[in-house]
């Protein structure tokens, strides 16, 4: 036993001697009395009798600010206060403002009271304060190092075999096991374990685990897999932990995985947080992640070994079902082409964003759940586990319901406004949105905040829209959260401050004066006209004030780089032939300089005909002049302080230059492609437009030798170029495992970790069979723009499921697993992200991506399904026929049947 387990051992059993000894009458008033006198002592005349009563309520913690503040509060008292800032918002809020010198004001939950009577607490409550903190601090110390669960585990079944590990003693079916105790299991059937939560644990053969209580229920994974059906936890959290990985759950299905490389994690359904290697990740349905890169795999590869695998898998193509029902059935509203609320927003405002109004369409995906889950018995199992098991049924049809009645007092659009003020920090936000029931709507908030409250924040309707009445409002108004909010005839106006609902609110009588529009206003008119959905614009100007009162030189760099340049920035989502578009326009005040000029204008793409339709992952771009690029890069790393002469005059005692030699010998379109299996070995490769081929592969044999240099003065072998002939193509070669492989073909230089791949590449550029003849990328491409792109970003997921029956088991899978694998390759799809270079503009745009319905909306409503982006496999490579990726190619009319076939 470690010295480190050891120690918990010695401190479960000294905490359980403590829980299970009896303390005499005289002994407790012994105790109570010793930490009374010690208590009284260490406030001694420092304690006021603000602080001396009971504390029952956030007035009472802000009564006793001022002592916190000026450090005369006494340190148990001061312990309190500041753990119930943390979780009080009020309370927190009142603090900053005492802190900021504007003195403490007392709230009762969200209505002010102004200053309520002191009450004289007197010194006999601190007797019984005292013995409160005793108790208090007595029991956390117990329950830290104790449990609070009755046993660790319940053994279901016993597979292979399972034994405690301190004494190999052989558990049967009803065996419990302790807390902290570490259980083995035998090689051969998985077994199961019931947790004194109500979770179920399937352990893998050859498995060494324990359950712990260190923070809520903690199950330590020393080697093996495990898979957790986890029981809605309340308010706590189920953890898993390995060395290497920190797990933790409220109710969902996942595996981990612990081995000599590390540690796995993947998850069928709902929501998994992974701390591990300093971040954190967070997973859906269908997500794995590992601690270790190299780890391959599929999160499939994790259940395969379980019992229960035709259950996992029905429950995985239940859940994409139900993705593909909302994407599918869910209304949604149309484009709107104007706006009135734009004309009603503030022509100085730096932020804006425009949203539909998507009451009934929650409420509508909310009814589609419903009904899937009344008849699927397996999503309604789950979801009475779920919903039933946390209490959240009743809530989510309440708040879906009530989301429907604001909705309907409300038109077609919200929008959310911000300006700036004087010191740079934003004024407001406002919110905008057309009424069509004002009288309904002020009747059902005043209904709800009498009812249930407004969910800690006070609303204020704002009556009289003098300066007057808006100071009035203002000076009755709690300091908690709150809302001013005024409803006109056929519009709303809502921000947490008055004058800024005045403004907006004389904005729409045309009290106020108003100028030409905006140059944002402008440009946010111009993308309604092309038809809105989601619009979030920035004035970047405004926005970048800080930028432009930065150190001069500073600034000059910014400014040379053309970042300053930079107007308006907006993003779009619209839904087009049931399809979500994304764009992005970034705005200049002229035309593109600096580093915002390094993309060229939209041209055609060459270097795409060198990669296959099969490509997983595929990213090109078009670059200005890359010699030009070159200078600014070295300019650019001069203002920071990098050393870009002295990399030039390395370059130069080698005879070497790199501005003339490498990057004045490139065109300016490059490609990165993943066109092959990830694992083992990634099939990447990079084509480049190339000029001088001759001149570019010289200056890299001579850096070569500079760093073969370097790795002999450091004891590192060195890397020689190889050049080799075949079929009337040169080969250059540099190291092996991994190798550089390096040819050129039609005036591009093809580069890959093997010759097979740049052979492979060649072909396809040959034979036709290209990433652009493929209809899965072809279906993505915009009806509208230009017919070339300055760069695009291209991703195909089902590429990455690959043949996964023969993946788990090599032929284990029946029919019907492998047709549930066959649903889920359908229900991925592939992506498409490009960007067109204009004068005085960059327009990003893309297709094929999951958009609010799609995918939050499961969120939204409380499904925690993670649908965010489908479900992506990272898969090795396979033998035979599952690897054809990675075999060359047959020539002429067998490589266009197999795109025939393809295609189809």
């Amino acid at each position: 036993m470690t010295g480190k387990k050891a120690t918990q051992q010695q401190i479960l059993r000294a905490a359980t001697q403590i829980r299970e000894s009896a303390l005499s009458p005289e002994e407790t008033l012994a105790i109570e009395t010793r930490v009374k006198e010690r208590l009284t002592a260490r406030s001694g005349a420092r304690a006021t009798s603000a602080e001396l009563g009971p504390i029952q309520g956030c007035s009472d913690y802000q009564r006793l600010l001022p002592a916190f503040l000026d450090g005369s509060l006494a340190p148990s008292r001061a312990l309190l206060l500041e753990e119930h800032t943390r979780h009080c918002v009020p309370c927190r809020r009142a603090l900053k403002v005492a802190r900021s010198g504007g003195g403490a004001e007392i709230l009762l939950g969200q209505r002010h009271l102004g200053q309520l009577t002191r009450s004289s607490g007197g010194r006999r409550w601190l007797a019984v304060a005292a013995a409160v903190v005793a108790v208090v601090a007595a029991s956390y110390l117990i329950w830290s190092s104790s449990s609070a669960l009755p046993f660790g585990a319940v053994v279901e079944s016993t597979g292979g075999g399972l034994y405690r590990a301190a004494s190999l003693e052989a558990l049967t079916v009803g065996s419990e096991l302790a807390v902290g105790e570490r259980l083995l299991s035998a090689p051969g059937e998985s077994s199961y374990l019931r947790l004194a939560d109500g979770s179920r644990v399937e352990v893998r053969g050859r498995s060494e685990l324990a359950v712990e209580a260190r923070r809520g229920t903690t199950l330590r994974v020393e080697r093996g897999s495990i898979i957790v059906e986890a029981a809605p936890q309340g308010s706590g959290r189920l953890y898993v932990s390995t060395d290497d990985c920190l797990v933790s759950v409220k109710g969902t299905i996942f595996a981990v995985s612990h081995g000599t490389k590390g540690s796995r994690v993947a998850v069928i359904e709902g929501e998994v947080k992974v701390d591990h290697s300093g971040r954190e990740e967070l997973l859906y349905a269908g997500d794995r992640t590992a601690t270790y890169a190299r780890l391959g795999g599929s999160p499939h590869e994790e259940f395969a070994w379980s019992q229960n695998l035709d259950g996992y898998l029905d429950l995985l193509q239940e859940v994409t079902e139900l993705r593909q029902a909302l994407a599918r059935e869910l209304p949604y509203p149309g484009l709107r082409t104007s706006s009135r609320l734009l004309d009603l927003a503030p022509d100085d405002m730096a932020f804006y964003a425009a949203f539909p109004n998507l009451a009934e369409t929650v409420s509508e995906a909310h009814r589609i759940v419903q009904e899937r889950v009344a008849e699927s018995p397996l999503l309604s199992e789950w979801w009475n586990s779920k919903a039933g098991g946390a209490g959240v049924g009743g809530h989510l049809e309440l708040a879906v319901e009530m989301l429907a009645e604001v909705g309907s007092y409300l038109g077609e659009e919200i929008v959310i406004t911000a300006a700036l003020g004087a010191d740079g920090e934003p004024l407001g936000p406002v919110v905008l949105a057309e009424l069509l029931d004002p009288a309904s709507l002020r009747q059902f908030v005043e209904n709800q905040a009498a009812v249930e409250g407004t969910g800690g924040v006070e609303v204020v309707f704002l009556e009289d829209l003098s300066p007057v009445g808006a100071d009035s409002v203002e000076q009755n108004a709690s300091d908690g959260a709150r809302m001013v909010v005024w409803l006109g005839d056929d519009t709303l106006v809502a921000a947490p401050r008055s004058d800024l609902v005045r403004q907006a609110a004389e904005r729409i009588g045309g009290s106020s004066s108003a100028g030409p529009p905006s140059g944002l206003k402008i440009q946010l008119a111009q993308a309604y006209r092309s038809g809105a959905d989601i619009l979030v614009a920035a004035d970047l100007q405004r926005l970048s004030a800080a930028m432009h009162r930065a150190p001069d030189e500073q600034r000059q760099g910014l400014a040379g780089a053309g970042l300053l340049d930079a107007q308006h920035v907006i993003f779009e989502q619209k839904r087009i032939d049931g399809r979500t578009h994304n764009s992005a326009v970034l705005a200049f005040d002229g035309p593109r300089r600096g580093v915002a000029a390094w993309l060229a204008a939209p041209a055609p793409m060459g270097s795409l005909a060198y990669v296959s339709p099969d490509a997983r992952v595929v990213a090109a771009a078009i670059i200005t002049e890359p010699a030009r690029v070159f200078d600014e890069l070295l300019a650019l790393a001069g203002q920071h302080g990098a050393d870009g002469d002295g990399l030039q005059q390395v370059a130069g005692e080698l005879g070497v230059d790199l501005r003339a030699d490498v990057a004045a010998t490139l065109g300016g379109e490059v490609t990165i492609a993943l066109d092959g299996p990830l694992v083992p070995n990634p099939a990447w490769k990079v084509i480049a437009e190339v000029y001088d081929p001759d001149r570019l592969i010289w200056a890299l044999q001579q850096l070569n030798e500079a760093a073969n240099d370097e790795r002999s003065r450091t004891g590192q072998p060195r890397r020689e170029w190889e050049v080799s002939e075949a079929d009337g193509r040169t080969y250059y070669t540099l190291g092996t495992e991994p190798s550089l492989v390096i040819a050129f073909d039609e005036g591009y230089l093809l580069a890959a970790p093997s010759r097979a791949l740049i052979d492979r590449a060649v072909r396809y550029r040959r034979s036709g069979y290209t990433l652009a003849s493929s209809p899965r990328f072809a279906q993505l491409l915009p009806a509208a723009g230009p017919e070339n792109f300055s760069a695009l970003f291209f991703q195909d997921a089902v590429g990455l499921f690959g043949p996964l029956a023969q993946i788990i088991g090599r032929g284990q899978l029946t029919d019907q697993q492998a047709a549930a694998f066959e649903a889920l390759r359908g229900a991925s799809e592939p992506t498409l992200a490009y960007a067109y270079g204009e004068e005085s503009r960059i327009v990003f745009s893309a297709s094929g991506l999951g958009d609010l319905l799609s995918s939050g909306l499961p969120s939204l409503l409380g499904l925690g399904l993670g649908l965010d982006g489908g479900i992506e496999l990272e898969l090795p490579a396979l033998d035979g026929d599952a690897a054809s990726s990675s075999q060359p190619l047959p020539d002429g009319a067998t490589e266009q049947r197999n795109s025939s076939r393809r295609s189809a």
